[in-house]
């Protein structure tokens, strides 16, 4: 575990300071201002601080990963701070993925020193890295837990008569479940997957689950804590939706599945990717957006090759097999079917946009797949090496690590070369404006203040704005203490278009905007295609502005402003008619 971290600090070269900054823009931010409403509201939502004159209803789009949730709380409990806590929720990972992934690897008795060596190098994937502006799909500490459960639902073990020593497992398993179930949509899905398939395997191959009613119950808990976190979200809801809140299309799950090439490519840069064969599979995939690309290193490379020819072999073979691949089949088990499953349902165009057209098209990220066949494939890999290593238990016990260890170092290394050295420059740089900012405001507008924020953008999935990146009008929130901003209503609400509704005339909107109860209007100076003409008709209105930063934000007061003839009952008609 230790280790991991300590791979992930050499590749990312940060410090403590760097804690307490944003790490990166776009989907980041969205969660830097979760932490924030966690610390000001003690939940994500509802948030009053955003969606003024209204609040952010998110139960319109939901977040069912209530575990990694639990997390970001405990850290900013901890902190006091939403950066540090969304950043120490990801440096966390590291430690977790690897000690949890060696528990589930000796668990399924695999030699211990192939086991330190795959859940090391598991943990500290260039997914891991790439992931960081999705943390949640980085820290993916739910996928060992999820093949712990089906390890144990698939043996039948939990039905079996061995005393008291059944029941800590049952229990260790229904948590299992539970947390998996608890750890978002895709990775809880994805473990659905994967034990419907060992089940309906075993049906196959035996005409009978191994797994008797107990475990099946078992197994029915990872969906339902799946459907009654989603109803319970929905039935938390303090605002109206016309269920138009962000749509998926069909077509978009074939967009965002995964390469198959990529899985046989060493990604992150480190130098065993720098030969000709790995360059070659770098152009093929370039053309390829993030959601498709494996992100494998190369231990995992060797991994799914392995499981891959396996597969192969085993479906290829008629006849007598020779002892060896026995054994090797044995050890295997059922790991090289889940191997093969996954890359159907992760390749473009394959089983999961089949789900997504017959079942939802709401889920669409099916490249992410990837990192479920990676594990998958390094279980089966120690699973067929650990027979090989214990023929050396008793004389020449000194010779596995003597084998495991210089590979071990050799993948260390080659992990620390990553190209993902974390640039925190511009983190602490927009922290020093946007702190300056808020403090000229407050000086300017005093401690309770509502703003409106334009260009009026929608939330969450705006996409850019000419040069305003998505998520970008979160900045003013992260930085403020009290202060209430109208961006972050939830799309395909009547609180959401509300501010669409306003006048496009400056002098009727500042009107309207003063009757709704705003202070100030913020300009987003890359919104729009003419900015300073935009800013200068405000300040011809309104006077200068009260703040101004990183030649970005204009902040106007409203203080002279006379609302009449609106009042706020007038402004705010539009959503009171739904």
């Amino acid at each position: 575990m230790v280790i991991a971290l300590a791979v992930a600090l050499r590749v990312m070269r940060i410090n403590i300071s760097d804690l307490s900054v944003a790490w990166s823009q776009g989907d980041l931010l969205s969660l830097y201002a979760t932490a924030k409403s966690m610390i000001q509201n003690g939940w994500y939502t509802p948030n009053p601080y955003l969606g003024y004159p209204f609040v952010q209803d998110h139960t319109h789009f939901p977040l069912p990963d209530i575990f990694p949730l639990i997390q970001i709380k405990f850290w900013t409990l901890l902190t006091g701070n939403p950066f540090a806590g969304v950043n120490l929720l990801y440096l966390s990972g590291f430690p977790a993925v690897a000690g949890l992934t060696f528990a589930l690897f000796r668990w399924l008795r695999m030699n211990r020193w192939i086991a330190v060596l795959l859940a090391i190098s598991f943990a500290v994937l260039p997914w891991h890295f790439f992931r960081l502006g999705h943390t949640f799909f980085a820290t993916y500490t739910a996928l060992p837990i999820g093949l712990f459960a089906i390890s144990v639902i698939a043996s039948g073990r939990l039905d079996r008569s061995d005393g008291g020593r059944r029941w800590p497992l049952l229990a260790l398993t229904i948590a299992a479940t539970i947390i998996v179930g608890a750890s978002g949509v895709y990775y809880a899905l994805f473990m659905i997957l994967l034990l419907a398939v060992v089940l309906v395997t075993q049906l196959i191959t035996s005409r009978s689950l191994i797994a008797s009613w107990r475990s099946l119950l078992v197994a029915a808990i990872m969906p339902v804590t799946v459907f009654v976190i989603l109803l319970s979200i929905k039935l938390t809801s303090v605002t109206a939706a016309d269920g138009t809140t962000v749509v998926r299309k069909i077509q978009q799950s074939v967009r965002f599945g995964g390469s198959i090439s990529t899985l046989f490519t060493i990604g992150g840069g480190s130098r065993l990717g720098q030969n000709p064969f790995n360059s070659r599979l770098l152009k093929l995939a370039q053309h390829l957006g993030g959601e498709g690309l494996a992100q494998n290193n190369a231990v995992g490379v060797v991994a799914v090759t392995f499981t891959l020819v396996l597969a192969l072999v085993v479906l290829a073979v008629t006849g007598r097999l020779p002892a060896w691949l026995r054994t090797i089949r044995k050890k295997a088990s059922y790991w090289p079917a889940l191997m093969v499953f996954a890359v159907l349902t992760f390749a473009s165009a394959g089983l999961g946009a089949v789900f997504s057209a017959e079942v939802s098209a709401q889920i669409r990220g099916w490249g992410r797949m990837s990192i479920v066949i990676i594990l998958v494939s390094l279980v089966t890999l120690g699973l067929a090496a650990t027979p090989v290593l214990g023929r050396f238990r008793s004389k020449r016990a000194w010779l596995p690590p003597l084998i495991i260890l210089p590979i071990l170092a050799i993948c260390l290394v080659d992990a620390s070369t990553m190209k993902y050295r974390l640039d925190t420059v511009p983190g602490h740089a927009q922290a020093a404006s946007m702190q300056a900012y808020m403090a000229q405001g407050v000086s300017q507008l005093g401690t309770d203040c509502a703003v409106l924020e334009l260009p009026a953008a929608v939330y969450p999935e705006q996409g850019p704005i000419l040069k305003m990146l998505d998520y970008n009008q979160l900045w003013p929130y992260l930085y403020s203490d009290g202060w209430k901003f109208s961006y972050g209503a939830l799309r395909g609400t009547a609180e959401g278009n509300w501010a669409k509704t306003l006048s496009s005339s400056a002098p009727i909107k500042i009107k309207q905007a003063k009757a709704a109860g705003f202070c100030a209007i913020q300009i987003s100076r890359s919104g729009f295609a003419d900015p300073d003409s935009v800013v200068a008709e405000y300040r011809k209105l309104l006077g200068p502005p009260a703040a101004s930063a990183a030649n970005e934000w204009d902040l106007f007061s409203l203080a002279a402003v006379d609302p009449s003839p609106y009042t706020r009952s007038d402004v705010l008609e539009p959503v009171r008619a739904r």
